[in-house]
């Protein structure tokens, strides 16, 4: 069985685990709609959340979930409290953690200007838990904006033949789709494969990491570069839970240039 292969499968089997962990649990969003929490596209990604040792306490404990903006790369910081109140020193503690780790690891060499626009900020907590009398757990949208998108994101470097690196974000959705660069420009568009028909950025992912083949993507890159984007490397780790792969992009014209992940 193929690497890739492999890990999508796994990584199937972390959703359908999460379905079991979490179907119990309603969000309510600003807008008044109540969903599914695994029906919202930007959990769908939190991983780690499905896989932590509080996964069983989805209904019964009180939860906090910090993020930062939709348009920086993804991450999530999460505190459960159960037994108690969730206080401000908790929030202040989490959104601190929250923080530091996209201004460390994901976000690190970049200038300060990127960094203060992607402040994590509370983006779901527990508004009640499960009971006798109503069986779901309902918790509660601050940011609707963030948790509706259904953009997978992540920063990566982009070197190119001269070892010159600059830091991008690799999009996969169902709207947008592309490499950008920390100013919202698109420096990349990608084409010519069903991966990236117009289907939710979940399924996308994962069929990346479930294929049995190759995945190198038509890419077309400003000012008039074309080549092929070669994604077949691109993992979900078991042990960091995180997604993986130094990828590299190979133009008409010879120029390869690397992109390594930064998670």
């Amino acid at each position: 069985m193929g690497r890739n292969l492999l890990n999508g499968l796994l990584l199937i089997f972390i959703l359908f685990n999460a379905q079991a962990q979490f179907s119990n649990v309603d969000v309510k969003l600003k807008s008044g709609e109540i969903k599914p929490l695994m029906d919202v596209p930007w959990f769908q990604y939190q991983f780690h959340i499905y896989e932590s040792q509080y996964a069983n306490k989805a209904t019964s404990a009180d939860w906090i979930i910090y993020s930062p903006p939709r348009f920086c790369p993804m991450s999530s910081w999460f505190y459960v409290r159960w037994g108690g109140n969730i206080t401000d020193i908790d929030h202040s503690n989490l959104k601190k953690q929250c923080d530091e780790r996209m201004f460390n690891e994901k976000l690190a060499n970049l200038p300060d200007q990127i960094k203060s626009i992607c402040n994590c900020k509370l983006v779901l907590k527990t508004e009640s838990a499960a009971n006798l009398s109503n069986p779901k757990a309902i918790w509660i949208s601050l940011d609707d904006e963030v948790l509706l998108d259904d953009s997978f994101k992540i920063v990566a470097d982009l070197i190119d033949p001269s070892e010159n690196k600059t830091s991008v974000l690799l999009t996969l959705g169902a709207s947008v789709s592309g490499i950008f660069a920390f100013d919202g420009s698109q420096l990349c568009k990608y084409g010519g494969n069903d991966v990236f028909s117009n289907q939710s950025g979940i399924k996308k992912l994962m069929a990346l990491l479930g294929s049995k083949s190759n995945k190198k993507i038509p890419i077309s890159c400003l000012p008039d570069k074309k080549g092929v984007f070669d994604m077949s490397t691109m993992s979900y780790s078991i042990w960091s839970k995180k997604i993986v792969g130094d990828m590299k992009i190979t133009f008409d014209n010879g120029e390869i240039y690397a992109l390594k992940v930064r998670q």
